[in-house]
């Protein structure tokens, strides 16, 4: 019996080595094109044609290989960013990465070189070299990629100013649902330049991205940023504290074809010689269509492109997406809602406007839509609430009077009030109500 399970625990011991010894080659065989071809999948189709990946040199080995990759990156109207990777990989099943021994497809080591005439001449003015960049890359057997990015601080003082840089780690996820998280740590960045008097502190920055699926821009999706401070002494005094943003895009009501997006921004302190001390907006698209939305990122395209070619006239490209967007923006439903919050001149104001197209469903032609129809289809609500002795102390305080006369505002409570909706081609200012068909 002991014989037997010696021999069971040698032929798998064996089979073991064999594994950890000839995978390696193995993997490596096409390691390089399975690497690039996740990368490409990872673009949407929008703006694939702005990316393009090419493999300038590979030398393979048993358990490691090195390899060259160009990415020119060309947005529409700019110049090209090309961007040179030299890769050292390391070959899977067992990685030795910087975190110590993993398993998976491959690890690679990058040293990212930047190629841009503008970035150039920048980077030839700095009194100081630019601070180191580790990236670093896992490909997973699931066909799952882990980017890691950090950047070195920077403390520099001299005659013509300073700069500290506390900073920065960067990493990017995706799963093989291509689902992907991304993320930027950013240490403090402090700037004095003493030849223009112009000074800068940002106390830090974080930014946070999950997406259900990076290659579809429709996809549901969220994202958020946080700046703790922002401050200047000069040429202008300001500090802004908390400033952060938050969007998100989801599906309404678990339908691929209507969209909700919402945004918000929000300042919560602002020292500055301006009278506005805090900020808030919050933004609501409800029911978009998801075909208009697609039709839209067409249309940004095609107009990038006119205006690359510099031609003068509009191609029969953008006609046809401009008429089909506009067909199916009317045709379809549409809530617009806004929340707009501040405290300026010493007081606290609030505005919301919602507005709601109901779509006009039957509608074929938009030559032929009768403006009575669409204003039944219209429907918006006004309401704005400011604070009467902050507005009294603002440039606005002679128009306070006339309008009140006028019964465009209306004074309650210490509150100046502004209240408007329009509901079945009915116009209602202040309780007064006013057809506005009778017009067209």
């Amino acid at each position: 019996m002991k014989s037997h399970t010696f021999r069971l625990s040698l032929i798998v011991a064996v089979v073991a080595v064999l594994i950890l010894t000839l995978s390696p080659k193995v993997i490596g065989i096409g390691i390089q094109s399975s690497t690039i071809d996740n990368i490409l999948n990872l673009i949407p189709p929008e703006a694939e044609s702005e990316f393009e990946i090419t493999q300038q040199s590979l030398s393979s080995g048993w358990f490691q290989s090195e390899s060259s990759l160009e990415l020119v990156y060309t947005p529409i109207g700019s110049e090209a960013i090309a961007l040179e990777f030299d890769l050292q990989i390391d070959h899977g099943p067992l990685l030795m990465t910087t975190d110590g021994p993993k398993f998976g497809l491959a690890y690679a080591n990058i040293t990212p070189h930047l190629r841009n005439n503008a970035f150039d001449l920048v980077v030839a003015d700095l009194p100081f070299e630019l601070p180191a960049i580790a990236l670093d890359l896992i490909a997973g057997f699931d066909q799952s990629l882990l980017i890691e990015l950090e950047v070195s601080p920077v403390n520099y003082s001299g005659a013509d100013g300073e700069v500290v840089f506390g900073g920065l780690t960067s990493s990017f996820k995706s799963d093989s649902d291509l689902s992907a998280d991304f993320e930027i740590l950013m240490g403090q960045l402090r700037a004095n330049e003493n030849s223009a008097r112009l000074n800068f502190n940002i106390s830090g920055l974080e930014i946070n991205t999950e997406t259900e699926e990076i290659s579809n821009v429709l996809a549901p999706s969220k994202a958020s940023f946080h700046i703790p401070v922002i401050e200047s002494s000069s040429p202008y005094p300001l500090r802004i504290a908390n400033f952060s943003s938050n969007t998100s895009l989801s599906n309404l009501g678990g339908s691929n074809e209507q969209l909700s997006f919402e945004q918000s921004i929000v300042i919560k302190e602002i020292s500055s010689n301006f009278p506005l001390n805090s900020f808030s907006w919050q933004i609501g698209l409800e029911e978009l269509d998801a075909q208009a939305l697609s039709l839209y990122y067409a249309l940004l395209y095609e107009l990038q492109v006119e205006m690359e070619k510099d031609e003068g006239s509009t191609s029969p490209a953008i006609s046809r997406i401009s008429q089909e967007l506009l067909l199916i923006t009317v045709k379809n439903a549409l809530a617009f809602n806004n929340t707009l919050e501040a405290n300026a001149y010493g007081g606290d104001h609030r505005a919301n406007i919602n507005i709601h197209w109901n779509g006009m469903p039957a509608l074929n032609d938009v030559a032929r839509m009768d403006i009575n129809e669409a204003l039944e289809a219209l429907s918006f609500d006004l309401d704005i609430s400011l604070d009467l002795e902050a507005v009294m102390s603002s440039p606005l305080a002679e128009m306070v009077d006339p309008y009140v006369q006028q019964g465009y505002v209306q004074l309650d409570n210490g509150r100046v009030l502004i209240r408007a909706s329009l509901q079945d081609s009915v116009l209602t200012l202040n309780d007064e109500e006013t057809a506005v068909g009778q017009f067209f």
